[in-house]
């Protein structure tokens, strides 16, 4: 179990080494090994309301520490999480105008891996992941990696180099028939592109547009983290064929009222890292579109501790007239996607390699 040290309103050596100028209402978070005391970095912090809604997020350096600036006075609490340990929680702390505070975390060194979970072969799938000790790992370990990358996302600490693609493949994806490459700078948001979650959750994934066209929407971070979508779909842990050192925490929707997602959350099940996502589209209006439709978004971990969507495709059916006197069939599939290649912070660029 975490551990957690006391709340401090005089920051004595600490305080000396925050500015001056940040003296408003602030709250020090440091986080240490609890075994040899040694500082955590790349832990990630979040500031809490008293409605237990998160306000700031941070990543600690080197030395272990983040420094909150409060919007203003009132109580506020801290969570501190890393991968495979578990999340620690400080308890209120109340914080006047122009006053500091400070709170001391001690993380457990042991891990909680993966690897020892049993995926049975028959499960419930459970409308909440929180439900059962076992889906509740695998998801807290997922939703700490959705998370960070929201929050980086966000931020808009990287300038990305981005190669992007159109595909026109053949009916059974195997073939590449046409397709046009380009290449695209970001300053501020990941590659993949969604709507808000009201939207999709009301009107679907999958919608027609006015000119005749159907646009198809995949799950960002922030979609599969909301309450709408946790409340829509049932989860369950899966297995996938031929990887053993992956774990997969499976979605489906509950009900069939809109074009909706169905996937999994595949994770590393030594490092708890999230690894990618795989979905596909369900309860399409037409036959000719099931089982053709469907993405893939892979994240990766940055050295600073920071999540980033490194790859992500969606393919979507091509539907027409093979033939002037032909039946309407599936003639092909469209494939959109990006790849980051190079990323920068602070003007140094760090080559990503390349790949799509």
């Amino acid at each position: 179990m975490a551990r957690h040290g006391s709340i401090l309103f005089c920051l004595g050596a600490l305080l000396t080494l925050a500015p001056t100028s940040l003296r408003s209402q602030t709250i020090l978070v440091q986080v240490l090994n609890s075994e040899s005391r040694a500082p955590i970095p790349t832990a990630f912090v979040s500031l809490m309301d008293h409605g237990g809604s998160p306000v700031l997020h941070a990543l600690t350096n080197p030395q272990g520490r983040a420094l909150f600036t409060l919007p203003d006075s009132g109580t506020y609490q801290v969570r501190a999480e890393m991968f495979g340990r578990e999340t620690a929680w400080s308890p209120p702390i109340r914080v006047g105008p122009d006053s500091t505070a400070s709170y001391l975390f001690e993380l457990a060194v042991e891990a909680i891996p993966l690897a020892g979970i049993n995926v049975e072969s028959e499960q419930q799938c459970r409308i909440l992941p929180e439900d059962g000790r076992e889906l509740a790992r695998v998801w807290e370990e997922a939703r700490k990696a959705l998370s960070i990358q929201t929050w980086t996302d966000e931020a808009g600490l990287y300038l990305f180099k981005i190669l992007a693609w159109e595909r026109d493949l053949d009916p059974e994806g195997r073939t590449v028939e046409a397709e046009s490459l380009r290449e695209l700078s970001s300053t501020d948001r990941n590659p993949m592109r969604s709507l808000p979650v009201q939207d999709l959750m009301t009107g679907g994934f999958m919608r027609d547009t006015e000119d005749g066209r159907t646009e198809y929407f995949g799950p960002d971070a922030s979609i599969l983290l909301s309450n709408l979508f946790l409340n829509g779909h049932c989860f369950r842990l899966a297995e996938r064929e031929g990887q053993t050192g992956v774990i997969g925490l499976a979605f489906e929707p509950v009900g069939e009222k809109i074009t909706d997602v169905e996937g999994t959350l595949w994770l590393d099940r030594e490092t708890a890292h999230l690894r990618f996502l795989e979905f596909k589209y369900v309860n399409a209006p037409t036959r000719l579109t099931k089982g053709v439709g469907g993405g893939r978004v892979d994240f990766e971990r940055m050295p600073d501790g920071t999540w980033i969507v490194r790859r992500w495709r969606i393919q979507v059916p091509i539907t027409g007239y093979s033939s002037i006197f032909g039946p309407y069939k599936l003639v092909g599939i469209h494939e959109t996607g990006a790849v980051v290649t190079e990323i920068g912070l602070l003007s140094k660029i760090r080559r990503l390699g390349p790949g799509h």
